[in-house]
């Protein structure tokens, strides 16, 4: 029905804004967005989480936490100081001292990271400097290096916000928050190379509005992609991917259920869409279409005080 339950408190951390999942669900990563950043490591039990460990995040204002496909190393971005490390993770979701960290030239804001399929590399958006920055990843010592070709460049002023492969691995879309626009590359394995291929508009032709998209993901079977926008739209946009070039054509645009959708996600099955609403305080609730891809409200939703990352456990 998509009805959500009364949430349970299982910990209390300053600023959590971003989370991700150790295999199985049983280890979790959080950053503390603060002026001394943090990341923390939990433990799953069946009562709660417990909390492992903590580290500093070589930045400020940390935004988004990312694990490679190995769970054995994490990446953070550092929104605030336009830093980026990278940490050991143990058996019990503990992070390590930073083994590699790099600070930015020009104007930089990280704001995330997304490994490749196979771990061997690290594309990160920098919203400041209007790029996005590639990575040689090594999953033995879980150092970062510039790749050969270490960045690509998006249009001035667009934003790059959040990121996301198609399940094919090949198409790589981009949330740019600034001028609310989708980009679609495609990815090199080989060579850790970004081509842009198409950008659109994720505001209907007529919008006046201030803009500010968010975040962005593919549905399970790869057939259609979601982006969120906050700002004067407070809509998700749906488009249908090309399963052969990858290449979007608009569907819809459908109301978020509240105001400045910042974070959202889709269940393991792709039959519901959930989306934090942070200034409405409230968790929305869509049933979508598997064929069209269109989303309906289902009129479920849970009252929660400034939502901000949503993820189901694996």
């Amino acid at each position: 029905s998509g009805e959500l339950a009364a949430p349970t408190l299982v910990a209390e951390l300053q600023n959590p804004t971003f989370q991700a999942w150790g295999p199985a669900g049983k280890r979790l990563l959080s950053v503390g967005e603060t002026s001394e950043g943090q990341v923390f490591g939990f433990q799953v039990n069946p009562d709660g989480l417990t909390q492992t460990g903590s580290q500093g995040s070589k930045g400020r204002g940390p935004c988004h936490v990312a694990l490679d496909p190995s769970a054995r190393w994490a990446v953070v971005s550092n929104y605030g100081s336009g830093t980026i490390a990278s940490y050991s993770v143990g058996d019990n979701g503990a992070p390590g001292p930073a083994v590699s960290q790099v600070q930015w030239p020009g104007t930089p804001h990280a704001h995330s990271a997304t490994f490749s399929a196979d771990g061997r590399w690290v594309i990160f958006a920098d919203l400041g400097n209007d790029r996005l920055m590639v990575y040689a990843f090594d999953p033995q010592t879980g150092v970062l290096k510039a790749a050969p070709t270490p960045w690509v460049m998006a249009a001035s002023g667009a934003g790059p916000r959040h990121t996301t492969f198609h399940p094919g691995a090949r198409f790589f879309y981009v949330a740019n928050e600034l001028n609310s626009t989708v980009s679609f590359y495609e990815w090199s394995n080989s060579e850790g190379t970004l081509t842009e291929q198409q950008t659109l508009d994720l505001m209907d032709f007529n919008f006046q509005g201030k803009r500010s998209s968010a975040d962005i993901h593919v549905s399970p079977d790869g057939r259609f992609l979601y982006v969120s926008n906050r700002g004067d739209a407070n809509t998700i946009t749906i488009h249908a991917i090309d399963q052969k070039t990858g290449m979007l054509t608009r569907v819809a645009e459908q109301p978020c259920g509240g105001k400045h959708p910042r974070n959202f996600t889709i269940d393991p099955s792709g039959r519901y869409l959930l989306v934090a609403n942070r200034d409405t305080n409230n968790i929305a609730v869509f049933k979508r279409d598997l064929k069209t891809g269109q989303l309906k409200s289902t009129g479920h939703e849970l009252s929660m005080s400034k939502p901000m990352c949503l993820l189901f456990q694996p």
